[in-house]
């Protein structure tokens, strides 16, 4: 049988050298990866997706990609699972740009240090409305005859699908309040627009309140996520707010007074996005048309809406 001594084998040269090599490899594959996980990004953008993350995550690489190319900066995208988590990693410094709706933006500016730069527009207006909408053969006309009946809200920080059409209906006293459970048989928190959407066209509630492109019964959240012409012809709106200021694009004030010329760098890409067709293209995938310039004395609108519900940033 053939005997090996440990101790010997151990202590040999060539035993001692194949040692060093392997933990010498190991520092170095430790290394690379630390290095590579430690890539510098000039910014951090902050996203919610109102739909599938993953389509969201795509369009925000594809947006990366492009301020890469245009401008020189490494954009790192973060996607956050809601607005109040999106406004914490804000305010702790994880995140330096980022979109928000109205009522959110109102909040990140308040709690994160968020600093309005541009605002969005959509089919070449920068507002929209609110609407409260039915099935057009429910007989329902007006927001009289909702009385008895049942209503989809969006979630509670939504400007188009509660804040704004609620408030509406408080100061033109349809409402006593915001808990009024005199006037509505059943109030549900359907959650995203899509969800109210589908719940009115599928008969769970007798009406919603959810987005509009404009005024005139022409365009809104049905024809976005009704498919069918048939089924956007099923749906009218019986009821609409005043305008509200859209989407917002911010940045960390702390931020832009460290690095005033990245700031400026990024301002300028989104106003001149949809120059070229490949920049269409990718504001398109947000639903949105292009950026143009915002002053946050606009959604003071917002501020006034929130304070009538006294709504509470999403948990």
């Amino acid at each position: 049988m053939l005997y090996i001594n440990k101790k010997s084998y151990l202590k040999s040269p060539v035993t001692t050298v194949f040692l060093i090599l392997i933990f010498l490899f190991l520092n170095y594959v430790m290394f690379t990866q630390s290095t590579k996980k430690q890539e510098y990004y000039d910014a951090i953008f902050g996203f919610v997706p109102s739909e599938n993350s993953d389509v969201v995550q795509t369009n925000a690489d594809n947006l990366a990609a492009m301020i890469k190319k245009e401008t020189g900066l490494n954009v790192k995208i973060f996607i956050s699972t809601s607005y109040n988590t999106l406004i914490e990693a804000m305010k702790s410094n994880q995140v330096d740009f980022a979109t928000f709706p109205p009522f959110a933006f109102t909040e990140a500016e308040k709690l994160a240090n968020a600093e309005l730069l541009l605002k969005t527009t959509r089919q070449g207006k920068d507002y929209y409305y609110s609407a409260i909408i039915v099935r057009k053969d429910s007989g329902i006309e007006s927001i009289q005859d909702l009385r008895g009946k049942s209503i989809a809200w969006a979630q509670p920080t939504s400007a188009g699908g509660y804040i704004f059409p609620k408030a509406d209906l408080i100061k033109k006293g349809i409402l006593k309040s915001d808990n009024d459970k005199t006037f509505f048989s059943e109030e549900l928190n359907a959650g995203g627009h899509d969800a109210v959407v589908l719940s009115v066209f599928n008969k769970k509630v007798d009406a919603g309140a959810t987005f509009a492109n404009d005024n005139e019964n022409i365009s809104g959240a049905w024809d976005r996520y009704l498919k069918d012409s048939a089924d956007v012809k099923m749906i009218k709106a019986i009821y609409y707010t005043e305008k509200i200021p859209m989407d917002v694009f911010t940045v960390r004030k702390d931020y832009k007074t460290n690095n005033p010329e990245k700031t400026q760098k990024i301002i300028d890409f989104l106003l001149n996005i949809t120059k070229t067709e490949e920049g269409k293209q990718i504001i398109k995938s947000f639903d949105r048309e292009s950026f143009v310039p915002a002053r946050s004395e606009e959604y003071d609108i917002v501020r006034d809406a929130g304070k009538i519900l006294n709504v509470q940033p999403e948990k």
